[in-house]
C-alpha cells in the first residue's frame, strides 16, 4: 500500500468518527491522538 493511499484511508476513517468533532482540547493533543490512531491502524493491517 502506498503512503498516499494509507493517508487517504486514515482520513476517511477519522472523518467517520464523530468523536473528533466533539473534542475540546488543544490541536497538539488532537495531533497526538491522530498519530496514535495511525500507529494502531498500521499495526492492525
Amino acid at each position: 500500500m502506498t503512503q498516499d493511499r494509507l493517508v487517504v484511508e486514515l482520513i476517511v476513517t477519522l472523518k467517520g468518527w464523530r468523536l473528533l468533532l466533539q473534542l475540546r482540547c488543544s490541536t497538539n493533543r488532537i495531533t497526538d491522538i491522530v498519530k496514535a490512531v495511525v500507529v494502531l491502524h498500521h499495526a492492525s493491517t
